[in-house]
């Protein structure tokens, strides 16, 4: 989907997080962080920092 949209993938996954207020399939609210984004950014950044090491 991301390549035909002319996105990164992490760009689509980002836009697709849940946050806090965010409603689930079931139709559950989320009251607390569920650390997505969080997670996602680290991953990036870790990703961009190894890209940088050549073993």
């Amino acid at each position: 989907l991301a390549e035909k949209l002319g996105m990164d993938p992490a760009e689509i996954r980002l836009k697709n997080a849940y946050r806090i207020g965010s409603i689930t399939p079931n139709g559950q609210k989320l009251t607390q962080s569920v650390n997505v984004v969080e997670t996602i950014e680290k991953a990036l950044k870790l990703s961009k920092e190894k890209e940088g090491v050549r073993h």
